[in-house]
């Protein structure tokens, strides 16, 4: 379905980005509504329908009837064409034209996992990146409400089909990978929340800003060590135990820093070589 989807955007997006109603007239105090509305036309990995939402709500501010119905058909038509091929790859494949069954059946629509894919130790996606908690609660506070809206709506639909997914806890990979595609709708709302800092600073002196920055490194830093612990095995690479990764990320990882650089530059696969008895952490 991505590559369809990709069809339908490319078809979609052009009209849209060079409408003169898509969004409403620049205005310099918002730039980053107006990123919101632009930047989210990059859209990466295979949920780009999730983004529709985004689509309907810069179209909100154009009235043009026959605008609308153009690059609907463009995106359908660009959609079809896209997943034509799809199609008859299952047919060859499978005999029919549709995904093999231990592959539809992986699928849970009632998204049994929606709340352990962001708040599990498994892999959840809030407790791995936790500047996506920033991030998220940045898009709370872009000026036009209803961008913010539908923002949010693509971040609730992300949830919901990586909770519906019985391999939900992608065990194999570093942290909740399912969640990539949000990377531009993320960077989005870091930066309305930290415009929204710059304009507290001017009523509340620069203490806030201060802490609002240290809050964003210490979550970098989250994440560079957990991503050090994953490589160097000092943690379990199925899940959390907050106390063990916080000892390593602040007072284990700095003191081996030098050594890590060295190793890296010297004998970077000895990153990637199994642990005796198969081990994993």
């Amino acid at each position: 379905v991505g590559p369809a989807l990709d069809f339908g955007l490319a078809a979609v997006a052009p009209r849209a980005y060079a409408s003169p109603g898509f969004g409403p007239p620049a205005d310099a105090s918002a730039p980053v509504d107006d990123a919101a509305r632009r930047t989210a036309l990059a859209v990466i990995r295979g949920y780009r329908v999730l983004f529709s939402p985004f689509f309907a709500g810069s179209y909100r501010y154009s009235m043009n009837a026959g605008l609308l119905l153009k690059s609907g058909a463009a995106g359908l038509t660009g959609f079809v064409l896209g997943y034509v091929p799809q199609l008859l790859a299952y047919n060859a494949i499978n005999g029919y034209p549709g995904p093999a069954a231990h592959v539809s059946r992986k699928m849970s629509w009632y998204a049994p996992h929606a709340l352990q894919v962001i708040a599990s130790p498994e892999h959840g996606f809030f407790l791995w990146t936790p500047l996506a908690v920033l991030a998220v609660a940045g898009l709370f506070l872009l000026r036009d409400r209803w961008i913010a809206i539908c923002l949010l709506v693509i971040v609730g639909s992300q949830v919901y089909v990586a909770g519906s997914v019985e391999s939900w806890t992608v065990a194999g990979a570093f942290g909740q990978r399912r969640f990539v595609c949000l990377t531009v709708i993320l960077v989005i709302g870091l930066a309305a929340l930290w415009n929204w800092v710059s304009e507290r600073v001017r009523q509340t002196g620069t203490g806030l800003k201060y802490a609002a920055a240290t809050l964003v490194a210490l979550c970098v830093w989250w994440n560079i060590a957990l991503m050090a612990q994953f490589a160097t095995r000092l943690m379990d690479r199925q899940r959390l135990e907050p106390t063990r990764n916080a000892y390593h990320a602040f007072v284990t990882l700095p003191l081996s820093v030098p050594s890590l650089a060295y190793r890296y530059l010297t004998d970077r696969g000895s990153f990637y070589e199994p642990r005796p008895g198969g081990a994993s952490r």
